[in-house]
Order: structure tokens, then sequence, then C-alpha cells
């Protein structure tokens, strides 16, 4: 996860809006809200769009949608790389995947679209 521009470790568990997050053995429950920036469980968007961009420069490891999929708000679009530590990236809203901008094994730049949704 991203925190202030720094790359943090965190487990998170839960759904919906209440999760509990552990950081080295310490467990916290906290409250997901929108965010101005759109980031929300491993992932970056455009608040309330369907533009899933990178959050840090990263290898993409795997795809997990294709243009024309289906996918439910949260539903696990993609897992990307950084500094040995790997993120799965969530969809930020529900709808048909209208396009896949990156493959595995892709280097990414921080804010490149990633994938659409619409």
């Amino acid at each position: 996860m991203l925190v202030d521009g720094r790359v943090v470790a965190l487990s998170l568990a839960g759904d919906g809006t209440e999760q509990s997050v552990a950081q080295r053995g310490t467990l916290r429950q906290v409250r997901v809200s929108a965010q101005p920036s759109g980031a929300r469980r491993g992932g970056s968007s455009a608040a309330g769009s369907g533009r899933v961009t990178a959050p840090m420069p990263a290898r993409v490891v795997s795809v997990r949608v294709a243009a024309g999929d289906a996918v439910e708000r949260g539903a696990a679009l993609l897992v990307i790389e950084a500094m040995k530590m790997q993120n799965e990236l969530f969809a930020p809203v529900s709808g048909v995947v209208k396009g896949v901008r990156v493959a595995a094994g892709d280097a990414v730049e921080r804010g490149a679209l990633l994938v659409e949704i619409c």
C-alpha cells in the first residue's frame, strides 16, 4: 500500500467500508471512505471512474481480466510488484472491462492507465 509516497506492507481483511489492517503484528480497525485521489484497496483511479492507474512505478505480475469481462466493484483486476512487494489492484466500480492496457511482465510508471471499466 502507498502511504504518503512510501510503500508500506499491510494485510487487509474485511469487506465494504470496515477493514482490519495488520502491520508488523499490530491489528487496527479502520473505516474506508472515498478519497479525493481515488486510491482504494491497492489501486488508484479517478474518484468514481473506472480508470485504474498504477499507484507507483511497478512491474505487472499478472492480469486477471480481459476486455469484455463483467466485473463487480472490488473484484481483483491485476497484480503489480514494486520493491519486491506484490500489490493486488481492484475494480473501483462495477461494469464491463473496456480495455486492459498492460500485460504480465510490463513495466509501468506511476499514473499509467492499466485498466478501463465502463
